[in-house]
């Protein structure tokens, strides 16, 4: 008879201690640990210049130092320009976004939005609309005055006012508001984004008068018939402050060459657009 033992053999582990210094973050109990705070989030910053300037005819912006000299860069130095929207306490405000890494506040508060839609004629693809509460900074230090940013041809200013509607005949239509459902009548906005395609022709009609007389300067306001093929029927001058014969001829030459969408109800419209040149 053959005698079976079992033996058992006892496996002895020791368990050491996992120790980490306090500052490790891959340390046991900082992984455990459900009671440290989160990561702070930065908030957006931005450099305040006194103030800057946009030249589509030179394709450069200036920024104006309050401490230290100008600088003018080309279009290209810009990665985008951001459009933070006003948002509770946060006023409308617009950035530049430049290669080396800066963002510089260019303008904020009352015409941001009129300057936003200038700039997208020339910088349409730079433009950056932020989602609403995004991109606004805290005023640094000792800052009592937001910048201020102008938009320049030649060295003079150059603004372009809204398109407002003419009183307009009975026999003929009128524009309306781009939010109205209206007949007989054609959209401010679709009026608007045609004329703005010819504001380099247009600028250039200022530009070579500006050269010869630097204190150019007035507003120019075009009054215009869209023919019912789309195309410019007629174009004069209905208000002039520039009082320069060269620059108005130009300009409603710039208006004959425009092509608008078949204006509905199949009448004329009639409108009117003012301008604005200053020289700088």
């Amino acid at each position: 008879m053959r005698l079976i033992t079992n033996c058992v053999v006892a496996l002895s582990v020791a368990l050491l201690p996992i120790t980490a210094s306090a500052g490790d973050p891959f340390s046991l109990d900082a992984l455990l640990d459900d009671t440290a705070s989160p990561e702070p989030i930065r908030e957006p910053s931005a450099l305040w210049p006194k103030s800057s300037i946009i030249d589509p005819s030179d394709q450069t912006v200036t920024i104006r130092w309050t401490d230290q000299p100008d600088e003018t860069l080309p279009f290209a130095a810009i990665l985008q320009i951001e459009h933070a929207r006003a948002w509770d306490d946060s006023p409308d405000e617009l950035f530049a976004m430049l290669s080396d890494g800066r963002r510089i506040l260019l303008h904020q508060g009352a015409g941001v939005t009129t300057k936003v839609a200038l700039m997208k004629v020339w910088l349409a693809t730079k433009i950056v609309e932020m989602p609403v509460g995004e991109g606004h900074v805290k005023a640094p230090d000792g800052a009592t005055t937001p910048p201020t940013l102008s938009l320049a041809t030649a060295g003079g200013a150059m603004t372009m006012g809204r398109i407002a509607a003419s009183a307009a005949p009975k026999t003929e239509a009128s524009v309306g508001s781009s939010d109205s459902a209206c007949t007989d009548c054609m959209s401010k906005r679709d009026v608007d984004m045609i004329v703005k395609t010819r504001m380099d022709k247009i600028r250039g009609c200022y530009q070579r008068e500006l050269r010869n007389n630097p204190g150019l300067s007035g507003h120019l306001v075009v009054k215009f018939v869209v023919g019912r093929d789309g195309g410019t029927a007629n174009a004069v001058v209905k208000e002039s402050g520039i009082q320069n014969k060269a620059v108005e001829q130009c300009v409603l030459e710039q208006f004959l060459l425009m092509k608008f969408p078949r204006p509905p109800g199949n009448k004329d419209i009639t409108a009117s657009y003012p301008l604005m040149f200053a020289a700088g």
